[in-house]
């Protein structure tokens, strides 16, 4: 594979930055990360290769092979180093080993960098390393290196059309955001103060596929609605994935002055920054239907299966959901009723 151009700033910042050079016979390029004195990070890249680079100090005994989980592509070592003025020292080298990955390796390095940017001690290093290490380690094994298939991208755009368009402007983007729990293992995508919202995206009029017997499980909650959202594959125009991820990003950001939250979802949900390229189909929204589940809603719950049977997937004829049909006013009726203070509420209505 060839090697692909720097293209996030910093990196190519480093690399344009010939005095920070490491003083050994692998000369890397840095940058100092941390500025907690007794913190040492740096962003490094080969001169050469420009493959990309994490130093972390740490004069702890470190048993790379064991300590830390390992996948296709980063390559962990413990070497002596001296770099810059910094006094000679041991570092945890996370190198990227194939290039061509530079796009994924800088996802997974600069949020090394955000965690550690947070460590008061040097002594915490290694433990933060190893737990976020581990969270990419089962990113990679769940979703793999080669991002989204056009299943899960339709999916999340129906989850973030749900948060900007149905959910923000009702109950704000912090709470519309915070309830959006799917990501994160939940049975629902949308879940607060017992109101729950499951939402699929179809290409097809007649049917949806369920997941598991917990998505249209109502148990334990005042109210479940399910949202089906028709969408329009288009060639040209429509919007693509990456552009609803831009739009949510504005709204947390004025809401919040912040994205943190709404990016550590889209990271649960397997969404990579250095994949947007790849996202380039464009959808256009046909219709939202909304559902009531209640009652006799038809279902495959929990309670109504026996203990041997468990991960149940099925596929529900939309047309036999008529009768429980509602309106998305009705949905961000209860929404606000239930998730904003009484002030709100009265105030939103």
């Amino acid at each position: 594979m060839r090697t692909l151009p720097i293209t996030n700033p910093v990196w190519r910042e480093i690399a344009d930055d010939v005095t920070t050079r490491v003083m050994t016979g692998n000369p890397f390029l840095a940058r100092r990360v941390t500025t907690i004195p007794d913190v040492i990070v740096y962003r490094a890249v080969r001169p050469g290769s420009k493959l990309r680079c994490l130093l972390v100090r740490t004069d702890a005994p470190v048993r790379p092979d064991r300590q830390f989980p390992l996948w296709h592509g980063l390559g962990i070592t413990h070497p002596s180093l001296t770099i810059a003025d910094t006094p000679p020292g041991k570092y945890v080298v996370l190198e990227q080993t194939f290039p061509g990955t530079e796009l994924i390796c800088e996802a997974v390095l600069d949020s090394l960098c955000t965690a550690l940017e947070g460590v008061p001690r040097t002594g915490q290093t290694v433990p933060v390393l190893v737990r976020e290490l581990r969270i990419w380690a089962k990113f990679f094994e769940t979703f793999g290196h080669a991002g989204l298939s056009t299943e899960a991208q339709r999916g999340l755009f129906g989850e973030l059309l749900m948060i900007v368009r149905t959910l923000a402007p009702h109950v704000g983007m912090e709470v519309a955001t915070r309830s959006w729990i799917g990501p994160t293992g939940a049975e629902q995508d949308f879940q607060q103060a017992a109101v729950g919202i499951e939402v699929k995206t179809s290409t097809s009029a007649g049917t949806v596929r369920i997941a598991s017997e917990g998505q249209l499980d109502d148990n334990g909650l005042e109210a479940l609605f399910l949202a089906v959202v028709h969408l329009r594959s288009l060639s040209t125009g429509g919007m693509t994935l990456p552009e609803l991820v831009t739009e949510a990003r504005a709204l947390a950001d004025s809401a919040t002055g912040s994205t943190a939250d709404l990016d550590r979802r889209l990271h649960y949900a397997g969404y990579l920054d250095a994949h947007a390229g790849q996202y380039e189909d464009g959808w256009a929204v046909q219709s939202t239907e909304i559902y009531r589940v209640a009652g006799d809603f038809p279902r495959l719950a929990r309670s109504s299966l026996t203990p041997a049977i468990d991960k149940v997937q099925y596929t529900l004829s939309l047309n036999a959901c008529a009768p429980y049909m509602t309106t998305l006013a009705a949905l961000q009726a209860t929404v606000i009723a239930h998730w904003l203070p009484a002030t709100s509420s009265a105030d939103e209505r």
